[in-house]
């Protein structure tokens, strides 16, 4: 079913949609009501709901697609991850650690479907402070990487700890994880990672590697890294594919103009274009951040634009949005009323 999505921002309406040499239209692929469909202390209140487990979400955090194309939604509010093939048909419930995890922030899935969810501590993250995360009233802040198999069976958890001044001197947050096909791990941002590893003789202890410029991308044979961002001089905004020795591949510049504000990478697909979310910013009404995605080859010619995606949605779409091997495009919107998971594709 094809739709047209129009969101208010700012009292204009926003409507999605696409441009350039290639056309891609949206589809509704999974609709979900907001809601707990299993409340812990099994107390009645506002967020009971009768409906069907697989159609009820709770503050999706994360989205994730495989080399298969199943998707995966981090179902934060019901310690869960549920999971769809491409078509969206329901296929599994995940269930995470019912003590934690309201708190996992991120997860990724492993060539073979294996499962890692990051939390952080709790008892910890109540006291940061994400703006100034130096004036933090704790001195290490752990993170749990939890390990659950292509079944959702629980085999580990490991812990990392790390320091405000580590924080500091290497300008990394672990909001996110990735992994590589040869099973590395990365904590890190949407900018770069540090790529991480069990201790020696440790199987609960994770320690920092090696510091990445860049987010980890994978293939079925290599591993790369992708860095988006803004050049020294503020005015152009460079992406650069490196490969592991951290020899650029591809160097892309993209000039910069005044409503622009911060550029990501989201992904590659198996014929090599490159899918890149840039921010901007337009004082309408009372104003408003806006999502571009843009579609680019390696030479950095533009073959489609996809405009207005908005960023004050129920759901923050700068998580909730990835780009699958074929090119298509997955991210959340929706209101208090109704969640969706929206499919762009080529038309």
């Amino acid at each position: 079913m094809l739709f047209v999505l129009i969101e208010e921002i700012g009292g204009v309406e926003r409507i999605p949609y696409s441009k350039g040499k290639e056309t891609y239209v949206s589809e509704v692929l999974i609709r979900f009501t907001p809601g707990r469909w299993n409340r812990r202390d099994d107390q009645p209140g506002p967020y009971q709901v009768s409906f069907k487990e697989e159609n009820v979400l709770s503050g999706p955090n994360s989205l994730a697609i495989d080399r298969r194309g199943n998707i995966y939604i981090l179902d934060t509010g019901n310690c869960r991850i549920l999971k769809y093939d491409s078509e969206g048909k329901f296929l599994r419930s995940i269930v995470i650690d019912a003590g934690k995890g309201r708190s996992a922030t991120d997860f990724c899935v492993g060539k073979d479907g294996d499962i890692f969810v990051l939390e952080p501590n709790p008892e910890i993250s109540q006291y940061l402070d994400y703006l100034d995360i130096h004036n933090s009233q704790c001195g290490k802040i752990p993170y749990e990487i939890r390990h659950y198999d292509h079944q959702g069976k629980y085999i580990s958890k490991a812990c990392f700890p790390f320091t405000k001044e580590w924080i500091k001197e290497t300008g990394i947050f672990p909001g996110k994880i990735y992994i590589d096909n040869a099973g590395n791990l990365y904590l890190g941002s949407h900018k770069n990672v540090c790529r991480i590893g069990l201790q020696a003789g440790k199987t609960d202890l994770f320690e920092p590697k090696e510091i990445m410029n860049g987010l980890p991308f994978t293939d079925d044979s290599t591993t790369s890294f992708y860095f988006a961002g803004p050049k020294s001089d503020k005015s152009t905004f460079v992406v650069q594919k490196m490969n592991q020795k951290g020899e650029v591949i591809v160097n892309l510049s993209i000039v910069k103009s005044e409503d622009m504000d911060d550029i990501e990478f989201l992904g590659e697909d198996r014929d090599g274009y490159i899918y890149l979310l840039l921010t901007r910013h337009e004082w309408v009404g009372a104003g408003g951040y806006f999502k571009e995605l843009q579609k680019v080859d390696r030479n950095g010619n533009q073959i489609v634009i996809i405009q207005n995606f908005p960023l004050s949605t129920f759901y923050d779409a700068t998580r909730n949005l990835t780009v699958d091997t074929k090119g298509n495009i997955y991210f959340f919107s929706g209101s208090k009323e109704e969640a969706r998971l929206i499919k762009w594709h080529k038309h």
